[in-house]
């Protein structure tokens, strides 16, 4: 038995994250330092998890990024408008996000769709 695993990570040709790993002069090397950085830095926590709720915490997702929030409404009645809607938030486990991550679409698009406006 050996002390190490294998992962197979897929990459979208040409996105983002491939154009870094071409980059890279050890990829595998690359990705072991990412882990050990944001280990260090967050420690043994789910990665989406504490983005997701990092994100909440520190009010910087824009829900109507990309969107004209823009009418004949001066902006205390949009404030309101929105301000209105019921207003449900949790805190998501670990654990609740591996179980409702079951039977769904690749990790890549789940990727895509969590950092998507945020940068």
């Amino acid at each position: 038995m050996s002390d190490s695993r294998n992962l197979i990570v897929r990459i979208k040709k040409d996105s983002q994250e491939d154009n870094w790993l071409r980059t890279q002069a050890n990829q595998s090397e690359s990705i072991r330092a990412l882990i050990k950085l944001v280990g260090n830095q967050i420690g043994n926590v789910d990665l989406k998890t504490f983005l997701i709720n990092n994100a909440i915490d520190n009010n910087s997702v824009n829900l109507f990024s990309g969107v004209d929030t823009s009418s004949d409404e001066n902006d205390s009645e949009k404030k309101d408008k929105y301000n209105n809607l019921p207003k449900k938030t949790k805190k998501v486990a670990s654990t609740d996000v591996n179980k409702s991550n079951k039977g769904k679409k690749d990790s890549i698009q789940d990727y895509d769709s969590l950092t998507k406006g945020l940068s």
